[in-house]
C-alpha cells in the first residue's frame, strides 16, 4: 500500500516540480511467448534527479489488461554514470520487486 501511495503521489505532484517533462511509451512483442507488451510512463527530470512512474498493460490473458506499475529514481552523478533504484509492483499494486542499479556511459 505504501509504494501505491508513493506511486500517485509522485504522479501528481513531479509534473509541477519538474523542469523537463518528457512523455513516452514502448512497444514490445516476445515471439518465444506471443505476448506483446506496451509501457507508458512518463520522464520527470529535477535537477539531477530522474523520476519515471510507468504503467504496463499486456495480452498474456488473451486480452488486453492492465499488469503491473514501477517507478524509478534515477541519480546522475555525472554525465557517465547514473545510479537508479526501481520499484515494481503487480496489477494490484501488490509490491513485487525492487531494483538497485547503475548505468554507465562511454
Amino acid at each position: 500500500m505504501k509504494y501505491t501511495l508513493a506511486l500517485l503521489a509522485t504522479m501528481c505532484a513531479a509534473p509541477a516540480l519538474a523542469q523537463d517533462v518528457s512523455p513516452w511509451a514502448e512497444l514490445e512483442y516476445a515471439t518465444e511467448a506471443e505476448i506483446l507488451e506496451t509501457t507508458v510512463g512518463v520522464d520527470l527530470a529535477i535537477n539531477a534527479f530522474t523520476i519515471t512512474p510507468a504503467l504496463v498493460v499486456d495480452d498474456a490473458s488473451g486480452d488486453f489488461e492492465f499488469s503491473s506499475a514501477e517507478i524509478e529514481v534515477a541519480y546522475s552523478i555525472n554525465e557517465n554514470l547514473q545510479m537508479h533504484v526501481r520499484f515494481e509492483s503487480d496489477e494490484d499494486f501488490e509490491h513485487s520487486e525492487s531494483v538497485l542499479g547503475a548505468t554507465l556511459r562511454f
